[in-house]
């Protein structure tokens, strides 16, 4: 096939990053838009060896759970991905993508008859308005103002956005001129195409961009955040998550790993728990001593920290790292440590299937998972794993 060719294909499944799966052949397709077992046209974009990517052409036969997006803007701007799919279908989608990493990757069995251990299933909060943090996309020259198109670099000047909250969405309307003027501050480049201009709503509406403050209430607790550093984007999914650590932590010395400005710190603190939350971003150290009263903050790479921390009881490690997911030292580092219990929250299913298989190979036994709609209309996965061990403590030599 040449490039632009068309070809008739059935879809098989939804995989990562959204793109639904078909095979022609000894072919694989990868195709944007379509659903499983949908008959459509595509288009050939790209090819490598065997692997084809293909543009949605034509839909033949139309899945029950094809939906007309309910965003104008849906097929130009890159922000969302699943819009053309049912809300429960894409929870349900983004679940088995969850579990057949797991069972493919971690090699931990997933099907419900044989698993062992718990799997909550997925929570779900709002869907709509619901993004209270967003990086905007600023063409300071052009006066756009959005988010970068599917099929290039350039910025979709966005009216309005149905993801994001009401104070967020202010600022694509009456407000322009706030993300014009930020953008014009933090940038001498004119010539760029665009700059990213970073906001979060905090409570009462008021509106962080760049280093102010605001109050965000998370659950019985109030965090004090800017738009500059790391803050989950769906409060609603956070209360929970917040909720969740409360109730897996254990014991009395508690470590929380890349702890951000300490969300998950504050929830676990008190006068009677030993709490060290560590972060290596500078910027959040003011934030983390203000939103945490009993823990010990650290500024410093996670790898260094728990390689370096010395031999003791520890009931609870917390996690929470970057798609990446975890370096081989840290997990080593962690299984010296020995926690009763690890707190794993990945945004990444790929990378958190692969460090659950090096946890099992290392005394952990997975005990329970929940599935977080933390992006609903994208095909982002957001989930929370609880890891224990029975194994024997053999604390490490200094």
């Amino acid at each position: 096939m040449r490039i632009g060719d068309t070809r008739e294909l059935t879809i098989e499944k939804i995989v990562s990053k959204g793109e639904a799966l078909a095979r022609d052949g000894s072919d694989v397709w990868f195709v944007p838009r379509a659903l499983e077992k949908e008959r459509v046209v595509v288009r050939l974009v790209s090819q490598k060896k065997n692997i084809f990517r293909g543009e949605l052409v034509e839909v033949l036969q139309a899945s029950e759970f094809r939906k007309t997006p309910f965003c104008p803007y849906y097929e130009v701007c890159g922000g969302c991905d699943m819009q053309h799919i049912d809300h429960t279908r894409q929870v349900k989608v983004k679940e088995e993508i969850v579990l057949e990493n797991l069972r493919r990757i971690g090699k931990i069995e997933t099907d419900e008859q044989t698993r062992t251990f718990e799997y909550l299933g997925a929570h779900v909060d709002k869907i709509e308005h619901y993004r209270k943090k967003v990086r905007f996309q600023v063409d300071p020259v052009g006066l756009k103002i959005g988010f970068l198109s599917k099929k290039s670099h350039s910025v979709v000047d966005l009216g309005s956005c149905p993801i994001l909250s009401s104070s967020l969405q202010s600022l694509l309307q009456d407000k322009r001129e706030l993300l014009l003027s930020q953008a014009l501050r933090e940038t001498d480049r004119f010539g760029k195409d665009f700059v990213t201009v970073s906001a979060v709503e905090g409570d009462d509406n008021l509106i962080s961009l760049g280093e102010q403050i605001v109050p965000v209430t998370c659950g019985e607790k109030i965090l004090y955040v800017n738009s500059s550093v790391f803050f989950q984007a769906h409060q609603g999914i956070l209360s929970h998550m917040v909720s969740r650590v409360r109730q897996w932590a254990e014991g009395e010395t508690i470590i929380d790993l890349y702890s951000g400005i300490g969300t998950f710190a504050s929830a676990v603190e008190s006068e009677k728990r030993t709490v060290y939350a560590i972060e290596k971003d500078p910027a959040c150290l003011a934030l983390g001593k203000k939103n945490l009263k009993y823990s010990t903050f650290f500024t410093e790479d996670a790898q260094r920290w728990v390689k370096r921390f010395p031999s003791q009881k520890v009931g609870t490690v917390i996690v929470d790292p970057p798609r990446s997911g975890l370096t081989v030292q840290v997990i080593e580092s962690i299984g010296k440590i020995a926690p009763q219990r690890l707190i794993y929250i990945s945004c990444d299913s790929a990378t958190f299937a692969r460090d659950a298989r090096l946890f099992t190979e290392r005394g952990y036994s997975l005990a329970s998972l929940e599935y977080l709609e933390m992006y609903p209309h994208t095909s982002h996965t957001e989930t929370m794993a609880l890891f224990e061990t029975q194994r024997p403590r053999q604390y490490r030599k200094n």
